[in-house]
């Protein structure tokens, strides 16, 4: 089913011209080969008379627009407002007499994802994979003493290359539904030092300073510790790339009280960056980012994640002169599926 977030395809007709639909609907029912094929075409489908406006539609159409009864669109214009979302079929048929266009809309909205998803994953693993290289070709012409240290950061970025797949087949899951949760007690600034520990040599970093702060008494809270520090690493890596170089990037924690029951944790990620407010509506949309083509799955993925599988929420902040702020908040007991 299409969501509320993604454009209609149609834009309303003329009143008069719904009466002359409705007739051309009435008269297509003679014929059952056009219901049949309306039935056993298992994409979107419609009939359009010569003035290219809708006179048929087949189920699929309906349940992908969320329409109860193709009256709802008899009459209306065809217009697709989104055409690198959409790629129409076209064949045309006369039946006594009467031209007709016989269309079907192939959704391309999920190729797109898939090409998105690919290109951000190549292009996070090829990051990670290339460091692992050179090192292996510095190691050749090491000093026995460096061997130490250049064997722990190897280490290191293999362990990273595993955990970036990992993420990888996580969100393919959060994406179809089926990420399995599982709520455990969790301490709250050790998975943010976790999280921060990581991303101290990671490639992106370069320059640039974390710091974390936190409450002083620990705070430790029910919830997936694997898929949060998913959510806590996309917080802080597009921190680091939307920052400039040799700026402080701070990770923040704490408790909320509630007023009834245990209140809520949250975890914030501040950079210096600004976001612009044109696009600031933009942020969570599924492929959108500033950081060029193939990119802008981290702020989409946060809030799947969060929201979807952890029963809480990310939102943000920027400012001009104060930056940027993500922050998620949890419930302090734990996600409720």
């Amino acid at each position: 089913m299409i969501t509320l977030e993604v454009p209609r395809v149609f834009s309303p007709s003329a009143q008069a011209h719904m009466l002359q639909a409705q007739c051309q609907n009435a008269k297509l029912a003679d014929y059952p080969w056009l219901g049949s094929m309306s039935r056993t075409v298992t994409v979107p489908m419609l009939v359009l008379n010569e003035e290219r406006r809708v006179i048929k539609a087949n189920q699929v159409l309906l349940d992908m627009f969320q329409l109860q009864h193709e009256s709802q669109i008899l009459g209306m214009d065809l217009a697709i407002k989104d055409p690198q979302d959409f790629k129409l079929r076209e064949e045309f048929l006369q039946v006594d007499g009467a031209g007709y266009w016989i269309t079907t809309i192939d959704d391309l909205r999920d190729e797109a994802k898939r090409r998105t998803l690919e290109k951000v994953f190549l292009h996070d693993i090829l990051n990670t994979a290339g460091g692992v290289q050179g090192l292996s070709e510095v190691m050749a012409e090491a000093e026995p003493g460096d061997m130490d240290y250049l064997t722990g950061t190897v280490k290191h970025l293999a362990d990273q290359l595993v955990d970036e797949i990992t993420a990888q087949r996580d969100f393919l899951s959060a994406e179809h539904g089926d990420l399995p949760v599982d709520p455990k007690p969790v301490n709250a600034g050790a998975l943010a030092k976790m999280v921060v520990q990581r991303y101290r040599n990671h490639p992106v970093t370069e320059d640039r300073q974390m710091l974390l702060v936190g409450e002083d008494s620990p705070v430790v809270f029910r919830t997936d510790p694997t898929v949060l520090s998913r959510v806590l690493s996309n917080m802080v890596k597009n921190a680091l790339e939307a920052s400039p170089d040799a700026t402080v990037i701070t990770v923040d924690f704490g408790r909320k009280p509630g007023l009834k029951g245990p209140g809520q944790v949250w975890f914030s990620v501040h950079n210096p960056g600004f976001i612009a407010e044109d696009i600031q509506p933009l942020v969570f949309t599924r492929s959108f980012s500033t950081k060029g083509a193939g990119r802008g799955l981290g702020t989409y993925g946060m809030r799947l994640l969060s929201e979807r599988f952890l029963g809480g929420r990310v939102d943000f902040e920027s400012h001009p002169t104060a930056g940027t702020v993500f922050t998620v908040t949890l419930p302090f007991d734990g996600p409720c599926r």
